[in-house]
């Protein structure tokens, strides 16, 4: 479930998506889930412990698996600029809950 927070600022009422899971598909061709914090005039989408989306063709099947995104960092919380961002959506039921598998958050 969705959930949104209306903020009122300067009489102007934006909103920020809190907590929830999706996928962002990046300038550089990568796809990356997790929880993802923005408002309508932030030019930083705000994304926790992502997951890159591995794709896997073998037999004619196709296969998505999560591994971490820039396992090496110390922080599991990025700030990416909206720029770099070429589209943003909600993920498929079951790929949602691989997620929250592969992170610990059933």
């Amino acid at each position: 479930m969705d959930r949104s927070v209306g903020v009122r600022k300067n009489s102007k009422t934006w909103f920020l998506l809190v907590d929830n899971i999706f996928a962002l598909r990046l300038l550089g061709g990568e796809t990356i889930l997790g929880r993802v914090t923005t408002s309508r005039f932030s030019n930083k989408t705000i994304i926790t412990e992502p997951q890159l989306c591995v794709v896997e063709v073998s037999d004619g099947k196709m296969e998505i698996s999560l591994a971490p995104w820039n396992p090496w960092a110390r922080e599991y919380r990025f700030e990416i600029n909206n720029r770099n961002i070429v589209t943003m959506f909600k993920v498929r039921p079951n790929l949602e809950q691989n997620y929250k598998v592969a992170t610990g958050n059933k």
